[in-house]
C-alpha cells in the first residue's frame, strides 16, 4: 500500500472523430426545394471558417451564401433565389470542423428545385502540361450551349475544385453535351487573367451514369498566350531607363521619344521576362515622354526621368558566384542597366594570388550584364576582382570595388549525365532541356531522327529534371494553350523522376521518349 501520486489531470484521449452531423433541414435531397435557411445539426458545438472559399456551390451562385453559428447548429443562408428544376450541390470543404481539436467535416448537401435529382456525373484528371504533375485546386467547369465568348470568361452551368492527387469528379448532371475547361482562378471570378493557367477540352463532353460507363477525361494545364501583349507594372528609375515585364512570345515594341521621334533599342533583362529601354546621349534633367506601341496600335505613353544628378552617383556591380565555380565557364556579371566597359584592365581574375589574362565582354542581347572569362586552371582558389572604373555610365558614375573568392572545380568534383534516348521517335523540331533543382536551365539541345543517346559532362552535383517538347513553330520556346485559337500546348514529356548527379560519378540514364 502507498500513496497516491499527485499529479495534473490529462484530459483524457485526444478527439480526434470529426463532428457527427445529427439532423439537416430540409433534408438530404430533397426535391422541390424552396427554402432560404439550410440548418445543419452536429453532435456536438462546431465553428464555420472561410467559408466563402471553401463552399462550392455548383452551378455557381452570384452571391455566396453566408453562415451564423448558435450551439451546436449551423444556419446556412442562401442570399439569392435558386434556378427552377435545377439540381445544386453544397460541397462545404474544409469550412465546418469542431471547436476544441478543428476536427474537419467532410459534407456534401445535394437538393434539387424540380421533381427529381439529377445523377449524372463525369470525371478526370488535371495535369501540370509541362511538368506531368497533378494540379490541385483549378476550378474545372462545364458550359451548357456555350460559344467561344463566354468560356473561360463567365460563370459556367457546372464547376468543381480539382483535388491535391489531381482528380476531380462533377457530380448531379442533368443530360446534355458540354463544353469543358479547366482555369487556375486566383480571384475566383471564373475568368482567364494572364497570370493564370488553363486547359480545355477539344470536343463537348456527355456525363454518365457510372464508372462502367465515364470516359476519363485528361486535361493539361498551362499558361495560355494572350491575344494581345498588355503594359502593366513598368518601372523607370532617374538614369534614363524603363523596364516592363513582356511575355517572350510576342515581338517587342516600338518605343520612340515623342520630341523627335528616335527609336530606342530594347535589350531583354537578365531574367528575360522583362524588356530594358535605355535612352541614349547625356543625361537632359527632365522627364522625357515616350509612346509605346506594338503593331499598329499605342499601348501607353509614359515619362521616364532622366538626370544628370543620378548617373554620377557611383553604382554596385554583383558577381553572385558559388564558392566553386566552373574554371571554363564565363562569369556573370551584372550592373546598372546602360553601363558598359570603361576600363576593362580593372577587372581581372587572380589564381593563388597571380593576376591572370581575362577578358570582359558586355552581353549583346542582355540589359546590365557584363561577362568574364579567364585563363583560370581547375582545382585552384580564385578571386575575380573589379576596381572602380572597370565600368562607367553616361554621367561621371563608375562601379565600386568588388572582391569575390572562389574555388574552381576539378575533375573529380563533377559528374556526367547518359541519357540513351534509343527507342525514342524525334523529328528536327523535337528540343531537349536539362533543369535544375533550382530551376535553371543548364542543357538544351535540338534534337533530330538520329539521335539515339546524349552524353552531358562537367555537371555540378544536384538534383536534375529532363523534359522533351515539340517545337510546332520552331520559336524555340515552349508554347502552353491559345484557347482563342483551339490551341493545345505544344506536346512535351517530362521524365517524371529527378536525376542525383553526384560528384565523379557517370549516371546513365534510359529514356524513350514515344
Amino acid at each position: 500500500m502507498s500513496c497516491a501520486q499527485v499529479k495534473s489531470l490529462d484530459g483524457g484521449q485526444k478527439d480526434s472523430q470529426a463532428p457527427q452531423l445529427l439532423s439537416i433541414f430540409p433534408e438530404q435531397q430533397s426535391t422541390r426545394f424552396k427554402a432560404n435557411t439550410i440548418v445543419l445539426t452536429f453532435d456536438e458545438y462546431v465553428q464555420v471558417n472561410d467559408l466563402s472559399s471553401e463552399l462550392v456551390v455548383s452551378p455557381p451562385l452570384d452571391r455566396m451564401p453566408m453562415a451564423r453559428v448558435k450551439k451546436r447548429s449551423v444556419f446556412v443562408e442562401l442570399q439569392e433565389p435558386l434556378e427552377e428544376n435545377t439540381t445544386y450541390t453544397f460541397n462545404f470543404g474544409n469550412a465546418i470542423s469542431d471547436i476544441n481539436e478543428g476536427n474537419k467535416l467532410d459534407l456534401v448537401y445535394v437538393i434539387s428545385t424540380g421533381d427529381y435529382i439529377d445523377s449524372l456525373k463525369i470525371k478526370g484528371t488535371v495535369k501540370d502540361a509541362w511538368k506531368k504533375e497533378p494540379f490541385e485546386g483549378l476550378r474545372v467547369m462545364l458550359y451548357r450551349n456555350a460559344s467561344d465568348t463566354v468560356v473561360l470568361k463567365k460563370t459556367p452551368s457546372y464547376f468543381t475544385k480539382v483535388d491535391k492527387s489531381g482528380n476531380f469528379e462533377l457530380s448531379y448532371l442533368s443530360p446534355g453535351a458540354y463544353v469543358m475547361a479547366a482555369l487556375e482562378d486566383k480571384n475566383a471570378n471564373y475568368s482567364l487573367e494572364d497570370d493564370e493557367r488553363m486547359a480545355f477540352l477539344d470536343s463537348l463532353v456527355s456525363p454518365g451514369v457510372d464508372d462502367s460507363t465515364l470516359q476519363v477525361i485528361n486535361l493539361l494545364a498551362s499558361f495560355s498566350k494572350p491575344e494581345k501583349p498588355s503594359l502593366k507594372d513598368y518601372k523607370v528609375d532617374s538614369l534614363g531607363v524603363l523596364k516592363m515585364p513582356w511575355d517572350k512570345r510576342f515581338e517587342p515594341p516600338v518605343v520612340k521619344r515623342i520630341k523627335d521621334d528616335t527609336r530606342i533599342l530594347s535589350k531583354r533583362n537578365g531574367g528575360g521576362d522583362s524588356l530594358v529601354f535605355v535612352l541614349p546621349g547625356a543625361p537632359t534633367d527632365m522627364e522625357e515622354e515616350v509612346v509605346v506601341a506594338w503593331r499598329d496600335s499605342v499601348l501607353d505613353s509614359l515619362s521616364i526621368p532622366f538626370f544628370k544628378e543620378e548617373l554620377d552617383k557611383n553604382f554596385l556591380c554583383n558577381a553572385g558566384l558559388g564558392k566553386k565555380q566552373k574554371f571554363d565557364k564565363p562569369f556573370r556579371i551584372t550592373m546598372p542597366a546602360g553601363a558598359f566597359i570603361k576600363d576593362p584592365s580593372k577587372a581581372y581574375f587572380l589564381q593563388d594570388s597571380t593576376q591572370v589574362d581575362t577578358r570582359i565582354e558586355l552581353d549583346s542581347a542582355v540589359a546590365g550584364v557584363a561577362y568574364a572569362t579567364g585563363a583560370i586552371e581547375k582545382g585552384h582558389n580564385c578571386s575575380l576582382v573589379l576596381l572602380p572604373g572597370a565600368f562607367g555610365n553616361n554621367g561621371a558614375g563608375t562601379n565600386d570595388s568588388v572582391l569575390v573568392k572562389f574555388q574552381t572545380f576539378d575533375d573529380e568534383d563533377l559528374g556526367t549525365l547518359l541519357f540513351d534516348l534509343s527507342g525514342s521517335s524525334f523529328s528536327s523540331k523535337h528540343r531537349f532541356q536539362l533543369v535544375n533543382a533550382k530551376g535553371e536551365v543548364v542543357y538544351e539541345k535540338a534534337l533530330d531522327p538520329d539521335t539515339k543517346n546524349l552524353a552531358i559532362n562537367e555537371l555540378e552535383p544536384s538534383d536534375y529534371y529532363a523534359y522533351v517538347w515539340f517545337d510546332e513553330n520552331a520559336n524555340g520556346v515552349w508554347d502552353g494553350a491559345v484557347y482563342s485559337e483551339k490551341k493545345q500546348p505544344e506536346k512535351s514529356w517530362a521524365l517524371g523522376t529527378k536525376i542525383n548527379v553526384r560528384a565523379n560519378w557517370e549516371i546513365r540514364q534510359k529514356w524513350p521518349v514515344n
